[in-house]
């Protein structure tokens, strides 16, 4: 019984600490703060490296900081790996997507991918 209870409450100290990184992340990214938005999501993404929603959080930080590289790639792997459970819609990621191919100048790419 006592295992239970400690694996328990270790479960759920590892649950809020990552959803902690996401909300530091989205709190940075709304006050402008593009590295440390970088910060929590790369924080997020060292236990979880499939969290879409911190590598669409680290995605925008890159496009705001000009690296449409680093933002496109990030892009990728959150629709790649987004499923139901996400908070946010898959269609908000291929807006964004789209944003970030456009303001690279390589929109064309994005239309193939679509059409």
């Amino acid at each position: 019984m006592r295992k239970s209870i400690l694996l328990l409450t270790l479960l759920v100290s590892l649950l809020s600490y990552a959803q902690d990184n996401i909300e530091m992340a989205k709190d940075a990214l709304m006050a402008d703060e593009y590295f440390e938005t970088m910060y929590f999501a790369n924080r997020q993404l060292a236990t979880n490296p499939n969290d879409a929603e911190a590598l669409m959080y680290r995605s925008i930080a890159y496009y705001y900081t000009n690296d449409n590289a680093a933002a496109i790639e990030d892009i990728e792997k959150a629709i790649a790996v987004w499923n139901k459970k996400c908070q946010m819609p898959i269609a908000s990621l291929y807006v964004l997507r789209g944003g970030y191919y456009k303001e690279s100048g390589n929109y064309r790419s994005e239309e193939r991918r679509v059409g």
